[in-house]
């Protein structure tokens, strides 16, 4: 026996200067790089570096975010595990039983040691080894359902915290879409329900199973032997240490990566969207540099954390090394004394017992450490997913809305006055009316208002004085929803999405057959190029409608349009970006859409709106002349200067203004001679 235990003190040392070797090796091989870069003034490894103003500009506003455990937030999650709180009882249930049988595995190797091999019972040796096989038989299986089960839970506790947010996402109006970047919400949807995910898949439950098992082995320890235990608490400081240490240093680090990530992928997708642009301006070496230093910084950020990680497991493993060699030593000696005075106060099954536990022990230590960092990210994105669950839309529907009955008489602006930031009015006591049947439209300069007028009237905003009404009724007191089905818009930047061309034709009545498209298309003089694609209204859309030219998604916008049979269409800019041939071509389809409609036509081009009933001219915020085509100019006013401009450049003062300061400037000059024009209409 004497032999046998000065082996395994023989072997303990070995291990001990294999792991000395270990670690030696990694901070050679991690530190180099890091000194490297030390060396280029690279590396802060205990101060962030600020971020510059392109960065500012890139990372989403959750790139520094941390957060420590909260109650309620932890309440709030409960409520997406609370459907599956059966499948949630029964992991923990495995997670207990794979603790019990890990715990099991030294009492059994006690027995075999101190039972059947003591006392050369081969039968017995062989019945217990069985057992023990199957412990970790059962173990193992425990283990995978643990992780399936767990998984399932949190892929469908987060399949509905995705979906509720999506549909919260979608009842949200638009002035929250104007706050918030697109961006930040992706990663609402993405990354931060992601992180979720992994809190649930592998960090509650788990984290609970894994101080049952640290709890069990000490308790196990103390039973068996006090001064054994007190020897392995011996190590407790040193592990206070290195976990606070690594938790402090992982947790900045791994942030610091998370917002370089963040920043080099926003970069990375800013330019691939805007690649025509860079290519114009031949940005591409510029670009490439500043690309080159994201990405270091990304890198950095990286050896970093890695360092982290490199130092942490080996300092683990070396005081668990050095916590079984003072067991090893204490108790060889108590059992080389307990021999020799003839008393058993330690048998060798009880040792090997606390060698095997305290390599037990130090593994859910060492998981408990990695998974802290975890558990804080996901409070953070908690936070931040229930902040946007929290966004309350500013347009709501009434608690008992008026039918929204179809229009009969006409939409009226009784002294409506907007802003869009407090202090800044951009209508300012706006009335008029558009009878039921007749077409409308509205002129001015960049800035007067024309849009605005769109967004109030389908009420994506509310009105900041005065109303909007619908034959008599505030529109305020409707549903927004029942509202905007009479509604049908054509904005100058046409969104198509991804799918086919009858996808996007059928997106306020999927129940259109494909011979009611065609005739639709025949309507707007869009069938000839719709029949020319392949495969005709099962023709593909890409992103954006990336594969069509302006003209032809103007034209499938007023198809869009026509095929949802609104009573009220309107027109915002919808021929501000094409040229003569295919606006002759929209004029028409204009004429057919706009025929036994109501319309409201906003425009730049003169020539759209000839033929209008009434035509507004706004200015500043108000509308300052009204009448049609023909009175207009005979006032040889501000619509007879707009007039000028476009059609007899040579005789006015402002359009050679224009013509030399270039299209930069286009809206600035065409401002000022607005203003002239109200000055000295002569």
């Amino acid at each position: 026996m004497l032999v046998l235990v000065l082996v395994l003190v023989l072997v303990l040392v070995l291990v001990l200067m294999l792991v000395l070797v270990l670690v030696l090796v990694l901070v050679i091989v991690i530190g180099i790089p890091i000194i490297r870069a030390r060396a280029r003034k690279e590396y802060q490894p205990y101060r962030v570096k600020p971020m510059s103003k392109v960065q500012q500009a890139l990372a989403p506003d959750d790139a520094a975010s941390h957060k420590r455990i909260d109650p309620r937030l932890m309440a709030r999650l409960w409520e997406f595990l609370r459907p599956y709180r059966g499948l949630v009882i029964f992991t923990f249930l495995l997670s207990s039983a794979a603790g019990g049988l890990r715990i099991l595995q030294p009492l059994l190797a006690k027995r075999i040691i101190d039972v059947e091999i003591s006392h050369r019972d081969v039968p017995g040796i062989l019945r217990m080894a069985g057992v023990y096989l199957l412990v970790i038989v059962l173990a193992v299986l425990m283990d995978i359902l643990f992780n399936y089960y767990t998984t399932l839970v949190g892929q469908r506790a987060m399949h509905d915290m995705r979906t509720r947010l999506f549909s919260h996402i979608l009842r949200l109006d638009v002035v929250f879409f104007d706050r918030n970047p697109v961006g930040r919400l992706l990663t609402r949807l993405t990354s931060d329900i992601g992180t979720l995910n992994d809190l649930f898949a592998t960090g509650v439950v788990a984290v609970m199973g894994e101080m049952l098992i640290v709890f069990g082995v000490l308790g196990l320890m103390f039973y068996y032997n006090a001064r054994l235990t007190l020897v392995v608490l011996v190590s407790g400081p040193f592990l206070y240490v290195s976990v606070t240490l690594f938790r402090r240093h992982a947790r900045k680090w791994y942030l610091e990566t998370r917002r370089t990530l963040a920043t080099m992928n926003a970069y990375l997708q800013e330019n691939v969207a805007g690649m025509r642009t860079v290519q114009a301006f031949n940005r591409e070496a510029r670009n490439y540099r500043q690309f080159t230093r994201f990405d270091d910084d990304y890198r950095l950020a990286n050896i970093r954390t890695i360092f982290a990680y490199a130092w942490f497991f080996p300092a683990m493993n070396l005081i668990g090394s050095l916590t079984v060699a003072g067991v090893v030593w204490v108790g060889g000696r108590d059992l080389l004394a307990g021999r020799l005075l003839g008393l058993q106060t330690l048998s060798f099954g009880q040792l090997f017992l606390f060698v095997q536990s305290v390599n037990m022990l130090f593994n859910p230590i060492r998981n408990l450490s990695e998974k802290y960092n975890l558990v804080q990210s996901a409070m953070a994105s908690s936070e931040r997913i229930f902040l946007l669950f929290d966004s309350a839309p500013q347009v709501i529907a009434p608690v008992r809305p008026l039918r929204a009955p179809p229009l009969a008489r006409a939409i009226r602006f009784e002294d409506v006055h907007f802003e869009y930031v407090p202090g800044e009015p951009v209508l300012r006591g706006v009335s008029f009316e558009i009878p039921r049947g007749q077409t409308i439209a509205v002129v001015g300069a960049t800035g007067a208002g024309k849009s605005t007028l769109i967004n109030l009237m389908t009420r994506f905003y509310d009105v900041s004085g005065g109303r909007v009404t619908l034959d008599g009724v505030d529109i305020r007191q409707l549903d927004p929803a029942q509202l905007r089905r009479q509604f049908a818009v054509v904005l100058q930047e046409v969104f198509l999405f991804s799918g086919t061309v009858a996808d996007n034709l059928r997106l306020a009545n999927p129940a259109l057959s494909d011979a009611q498209l065609w005739t639709i298309l025949e309507q707007v003089n869009a069938r000839d190029f719709v029949a020319a694609l392949p495969g005709g209204l099962k023709a593909p859309v890409t992103e954006r409608g990336g594969t069509f030219s302006t003209g032809q998604k103007q034209l499938l916008a007023f198809a869009r349009a026509l095929a949802a049979d609104p009573q009220v269409l309107v027109l915002d800019e919808a021929t501000a970006n094409i040229d003569t041939e295919t606006e002759q071509r929209i004029q028409g389809a204009i004429g057919r859409v706009v025929e036994r409609r109501t319309a409201l036509v906003i425009a730049h081009r003169l020539s759209t709106i000839r033929r209008a009933d009434r035509i507004l001219v706004m200015h500043r915020g108000r509308i300052h002349e009204a009448g049609t085509h023909e009175e207009l100019l005979r006032r040889d006013g501000l619509y007879r200067r707009l007039y000028d401009l476009q059609y007899r450049p040579e005789d006015n003062e402002g359009a050679e203004k224009i013509a030399e300061c270039g299209m930069k400037r286009n809206s600035e000059v065409r401002s000022q001679n607005l203003e002239v024009g109200m000055k000295n209409p002569e």
